[in-house]
């Protein structure tokens, strides 16, 4: 797993290697990152009880396309959150092999005066 720093190193990222965003939406006010998918919930550190795993499993590999090498970003609203790196060590736990967490969240994206977007919330 990787740590992304700052806001135009991330969207450097984005513009070279189309990662999946996954935003895992605690406290979020609806705006992320474009193109970001919510998936709230998967950023607990509490284990997952065996029939949710198995519909987390299932979503992960449905946004990946069963490719557990594609490039992962996740993050949270701010960097006082630990919800995404929680959501990004599961989805090493899960074999994601090529998982990068954004630190800082859509509240440092913001600052950096980088677009947002709505937030796309998906059942899992």
């Amino acid at each position: 797993m990787r740590h992304v720093q700052e806001g135009l190193r991330l969207a450097g990222l984005l513009s070279n290697t189309k990662p999946l965003l996954i935003d895992v939406a605690q406290d979020s006010c609806g705006r992320s990152l474009p193109g970001a998918v919510g998936l709230q919930g998967t950023g607990y550190e509490a284990c997952f009880s065996v029939q949710i795993e198995g519909r987390f499993v299932r979503k992960i590999h449905a946004l990946t396309g069963d490719n557990l090498t594609k490039p992962i970003v996740v993050f949270c609203v701010s960097s006082e959150r630990f919800t995404g790196y929680n959501l990004a060590l599961r989805l090493v736990a899960l074999g994601c092999t090529n998982v990068h967490s954004y630190r800082g969240g859509v509240e440092a994206w913001q600052v950096n005066g980088l677009p947002d977007a709505d937030l796309e919330l998906q059942q899992w």
